[in-house]
């Protein structure tokens, strides 16, 4: 077919020479690197051009030679045979290529026309590569063909149609594997890295890997794109700008007042707005001193305080009894025991559950630590917390050690109920009552209505 022999000879030998490592595959592979797939495209179609240069040029001078000798034309083919095989041997006997550092270390920013223009001109005035389709094509041309021109050209165009499709191949394959490299840097190294260039790190991955299809790229991307969030978010904070050191308009009168409206603020707010409990925890001996810094200094902060109570005025009057009944407890008659489970075992927290609605006492299910130090925090009534120790996330142990912090929450009553041994633990965190579980699962009603002083239906 228009001169040529031994075409399937040429196509397994051609895609052979694509596929061996040279200059080519390196500075597609730092283009890729550098602006990802459409960098390492736009560099293989710019070689693939310099080469349909020299095809047409070897068509062009091959053929006149051809035109004028056959003898020359077999020499040529001979030289040229000879020539291919000094560079088999040289590229056996050499180390493998370094990449191109040139092209993926450009530090400017490059347009793909210059990507393109650069490996067209890098490949149509390299005289190696003119010798080497002189010497490689007319290996599959017969002498005394009359289409020797045409010959040429096809074959070069088959030669360079299977190497753009092996160099953006290797494109695609350089991208995908600089995107995942810098997902990797992300991961393993984020905790060591500048937020800054974290941020810069995931552009470029992002940049690489826009065109991958596979769901796990996606999923590391949004992994990542969270840990740079969060680094950029501690950066931010560690970061903020200080005020500058100037004094000018500065005012220790106005920045004493700022801590000190601060100070009873918080302190008003752990007390649920009882200004005696917040007197005691600023140090006063009296809570007048408090309610005078109030009325006086931060009347904006009278809001943030319970109702005051209007004292008796007849000092004959008979005075009331007042039955003690210590913090925490529930009143008499009062609304329905609440109760705050919390226990990750579903069916043992159902049994519990209809255990005590037996008594007709209120359950409120929390499955883990965490949900469930989120209700004690709050103003939410609860008359006693039941917990098992082992909870996901916050422990019961340390749940209890919170509890017994809170203000609000320091004489609410506190049981454990637990399959491990753990009991001394649980007496120094602070808990009323040690229930081992399942054996003493049915003493909970009885220990709940002694510790709450209420009546079990069940007893």
């Amino acid at each position: 077919m228009l001169g040529v022999h031994d075409l399937w000879l040429f196509i397994i030998s051609g895609l052979l020479l694509n596929v061996t490592p040279g200059p080519d595959t390196a500075y597609i592979v730092g283009r890729s690197v550098q602006l990802g797939w459409r960098g390492g495209a736009a560099a293989a179609l710019g070689i693939s051009a310099g080469c349909l240069v020299h095809v047409f040029a070897a068509a062009i001078g091959l053929s006149a030679l051809l035109a004028a000798s056959s003898a020359a034309f077999t020499f040529v083919k001979w030289a040229g045979a000879a020539y291919l095989c000094f560079i088999g041997v040289k590229m056996l006997l050499s180390r493998p290529p370094a990449p191109a550092e040139d092209a993926a270390a450009g530090s400017g920013a490059i347009s793909l026309r210059q990507v393109f223009l650069q490996g067209a001109m890098t490949n149509a005035l390299n005289p190696k590569v003119a010798l080497f389709f002189l010497a490689f094509l007319p290996q599959f041309v017969v002498a005394d063909s009359a289409h020797k021109a045409a010959a040429f050209v096809l074959l070069g165009l088959i030669f360079i149609f299977n190497g753009t499709l092996w160099c953006l191949g290797v494109a695609a394959f350089a991208a995908g594997a600089a995107g995942r490299a810098h997902l990797s840097l992300i991961e393993e190294m984020g905790d060591q890295t500048a937020a800054t260039e974290l941020a810069a790190i995931y552009q470029s991955a992002s940049d690489l890997l826009q065109r991958s299809q596979d769901p796990s790229i996606g999923k590391r991307l949004i992994g990542c794109a969270r840990k740079v969030i969060e680094a950029l978010g501690d950066s931010e904070g560690e970061n903020r700008a200080a005020p500058e050191n100037s004094w000018e308009g500065f005012s220790l009168k106005e920045k004493i007042l700022e801590c000190e409206r601060a100070l009873i603020e918080r302190a008003l707010r752990d007390s649920n707005g009882s200004v005696t409990r917040a007197a005691r925890l600023l140090g006063f001996k009296h809570h007048q001193s408090l309610i005078s810094l109030i009325n006086s200094r931060h009347k904006e902060l009278l809001k943030t305080r319970t109702a005051v109570r209007k004292r008796r005025r007849h000092i004959f009057s008979k005075p009331r009894k007042i039955k003690y009944r210590p913090a925490g407890l529930p009143e008499p008659g009062s609304t329905q025991i609440s109760i705050l489970h919390a226990e990750d075992n579903e069916p043992l927290a159902n049994v519990i559950n209809e255990m005590l609605s037996v008594e007709g006492w209120r359950v409120e299910l929390c499955v883990d630590g965490d949900s469930a130090l989120r209700n004690l925090t709050s103003d939410e009534r609860i008359d006693l917390l039941l917990v098992d120790n082992e909870l996901p996330g916050l422990s019961g142990l340390d749940l209890v050690k919170r509890t017994r912090k809170m203000t609000h929450r320091r004489r609410t009553p506190i049981v454990m109920l637990s399959g491990n041994d753990c009991e001394t633990e649980a007496w120094r965190a602070g808990v009323d009552a040690f229930l081992k579980k399942p054996q003493q699962v049915k003493d909970l009603p009885s220990t709940i209505s002694r510790l709450l002083r209420v009546d079990s239906k069940q007893s």
